[in-house]
């Protein structure tokens, strides 16, 4: 075969190989599907696709199959809302941050999640019952670390004007409570036209 010759034979052709170029394959589609898990992660398609509860019941059931850790996701009042594009897709990554933390860190074999709206709020509530840590001692560890996965969910909860709070004990879990306001402007100025 002439194309196999050309990767294994050296000289003109440089100095590939049949591994190299396999090796070379392998580099460029990780890149191509690293792109592509990229680009979906900055701005799921499913949100427009099925909207933002759907979405998230669905990566709830995605979360439960590949990490074997249940998820109870429950939403209510959020699907008459017309929300603007910077608190759909921070609810999902609140929600998407909270769950991996779950995984990497807490040992818990269950998850419950609701997100309610509540005039005029947006309330999130995330819990676990794994093994939970002491909040003061995580900050300062995280803050060492330059690990950002609480820390990254309070600015997201901030930059929508809302509050944040965690709650966790050592042996007893953690609770995630984020209040986001709707139905009224974000910023004053945004109300001044």
């Amino acid at each position: 075969f002439y194309w196999v010759s050309f990767f294994t034979t050296p000289g003109k052709f440089g100095k590939y190989s049949l591994a190299g170029a396999l090796i070379d394959t392998f580099r460029i589609t990780t890149c191509t599907v690293g792109i592509r898990d990229l680009a979906y992660d900055l701005r799921p398609p499913s949100l427009d696709e099925l909207g933002l509860v759907r979405t998230l019941a669905r990566h709830c059931e995605e979360f439960s199959e590949t990490s074997r850790i249940p998820v109870d996701f429950y939403s209510a009042g959020l699907e008459k809302l017309e929300l603007d594009f910077d608190t759909e897709i921070n609810l999902y990554r609140l929600i998407q941050e909270a769950l991996n933390n779950v995984k990497k860190h807490s040992r818990a074999n269950l998850v419950t999640i609701r997100l309610v709206a509540s005039f005029p709020d947006i309330i999130l509530r995330i819990e676990d019952n794994g093994r939970g840590f002491d909040l003061e001692e995580r900050i300062t560890e995280a803050l060492h670390e330059k690990r950002m996965g609480l820390k990254s969910m309070e600015e997201r909860v901030k930059l929508l004007k809302g509050e944040f709070t965690v709650r966790s004990r050592e042996g007893e879990g953690t609770m995630i409570l984020a209040k986001l306001p709707y139905g009224r402007p974000l910023d004053p100025q945004d109300s001044q036209g």
